[in-house]
């Protein structure tokens, strides 16, 4: 077979199946590109806090010392976490003494417990977020399992749902161990993230894994097959001119989208199959402490000048893995009256400016930092494997994005290749991550998310580029049915 014919010959083949893909794949790219387009419109339309930073606290030697107190008061020995938060009413000592129960409140001066608190406790954090002082409230829910209006990509569990009777049926998910607003939703978004979710990652599945896979991979190669067609068209055909206005506009388009339509495709693809059956652990483990009860109130550190009213995000108890209890003390930034912008909540901006630590016992300032804790809370926790290097993370990014919630974090890499995230305030580790789910992140920040614009452009413009492709993509899919629906009329006619 000559060069010609062989050409020829790959030419009708490519035809082929790209006419046979067509209206399957074209439709199925129609409705990936449409759902797509929700998850901008999710941030630009959706309802948005009117207070970004959580709500600072000042406390002094005293506070300190009754949190003992409060825990030999009411005979505590075991707890997940033990700490003063700021409240409405100033500092409180709040105890989980199991990771998804509602949580204790204590007064600090009184000793005595906060009977209903969380309640109040959470109205006010959602009233101080969303703005809404006077809007009467519909109702508190209690909520360990994720649902449509607070997905899964949120993470944080167990929150409070606070519903505001408006006429937007606004919604506060409200995570109270971080004092933080861990979701805002209202009637448009629930709709939206119902179509993105539906359409875009078939959730209507739920319940049937393997069969949403299946079918989500049969989905992608067909859009896949259909976008691998185009290119060698675009190969074979570079020379070609076109009859109709429409094939010109149709081959004018594809030049723009189909490597962007490929890289959508392809991380898309990945990102299902690893998300499925990849090798992940998004559960927190939490450090329990215990013991508690046995502390002792240090004269040193109820005399200690160096801790009066400083301004701090929180103040709690850390266990070493050796039993040593000390008191972390996390000093905040000082604002500078700015609030903080969209922008900078979702790249992250730590609120810490440094930790102390405070032996619990004595009182004295411990030698402890934050890279030793992060290192004990996994020897703690039994995770195998030594550190090689050790990074504080103080913003969001590919291997530790928003979804996470918390800054700042410590990133240590283990000889097993191995990532694992801690969160030393509290002592778990919040995330982990090997290679494979690192490349896989990378593929899907890049190439899915577009996320190398950011540092060029911000967020809002990068979605404005992301929308544009969307859009032209469509003029790609909607040029290419014309072209079908002309062929089979023509192919009618000649019949």
């Amino acid at each position: 077979m000559t060069q010609s014919k062989r050409s020829t010959s790959k030419l009708k083949k490519t035809v082929g199946w790209h006419r046979q893909l067509a209206w399957v794949g074209g439709l199925l790219l129609c409705l990936f590109i449409v759902s797509a387009m929700t998850h901008p419109l999710l941030t630009w339309t959706g309802p948005q806090p009117v207070k970004m930073r959580p709500p600072s606290l000042s406390v002094g030697a005293d506070s300190l010392s009754s949190l003992v107190n409060v825990l030999k008061k009411h005979n505590i020995d075991r707890a997940a976490f033990v700490k003063l938060v700021a409240s409405v009413d100033g500092p409180v000592l709040q105890v989980t003494e199991e990771q998804h129960a509602p949580r204790r409140y204590f007064d600090p001066i009184s000793l005595v417990e906060l009977a209903n608190f969380e309640q109040r406790h959470v109205e006010w954090l959602a009233r101080y977020y969303t703005g809404q002082a006077d809007t009467p409230i519909r109702a508190i829910t209690f909520q360990t399992e994720f649902s449509d209006a607070y997905p899964s990509v949120n993470r944080l569990l167990p929150v409070y749902q606070v519903e505001f009777d408006d006429a937007s049926n606004l919604s506060a998910f409200v995570y109270t161990e971080l004092n933080a607003l861990a979701a805002l939703s209202n009637s448009w978004r629930t709709r939206l993230q119902f179509v993105f979710k539906n359409i875009h990652t078939l959730s209507w599945l739920n319940g049937f894994d393997n069969a949403r896979v299946i079918l989500m991979v049969l989905m992608m190669a067909c859009v896949l097959g259909l976008s691998a067609c185009g290119i060698g068209l675009l190969v074979l055909l570079k020379n070609r001119k076109m009859p109709t206005t429409q094939r010109r506009v149709h081959r004018a388009v594809a030049y723009l989208v189909c490597v962007p339509l490929l890289g959508f495709s392809i991380s898309g693809l990945f990102h299902l199959l690893h998300s499925a059956y990849g090798d992940e652990d998004r559960l927190m483990q939490v450090n329990n402490m215990n013991g508690l009860s046995e502390l002792v109130v240090s004269s040193t550190l109820q005399s200690s000048g160096s801790l009066t009213s400083l301004s701090l995000n929180s103040a709690a108890l850390f266990e070493t893995s050796d039993g040593q209890l000390l008191y972390r003390l996390s000093e905040a930034h000082k604002t500078t009256g700015k609030p903080m912008t969209q922008t900078q909540r979702f790249n992250g901006i730590s609120q810490e400016k440094q930790a102390r630590y405070i032996d619990a016992l004595t009182g004295r300032e411990s030698l402890m930092d934050d890279q030793q804790a992060a290192s004990d809370v996994l020897a703690k926790l039994d995770v195998s494997g030594e550190v090689i290097s050790a990074q504080r993370v103080t913003h969001f990014g590919p291997n530790y994005d928003f979804r996470n919630k918390r800054l700042p974090v410590w990133a240590l890499t283990l000889d097993t290749q191995e990532t694992v995230f801690v969160d030393v305030n509290t002592g778990i580790i919040v995330d982990r991550s090997n290679a494979l789910k690192r490349a896989e992140g990378l593929s899907f920040s890049m190439l899915h998310k577009w996320n190398f614009l950011r540092p060029v452009m911000g967020r809002k413009s990068r979605d404005a580029v992301l929308m544009t492709v969307l859009c032209v993509s469509l003029v790609l899919v909607i040029t290419g049915f014309v072209l079908l629906l002309r062929r089979r009329k023509q192919q009618t006619q000649q019949s």
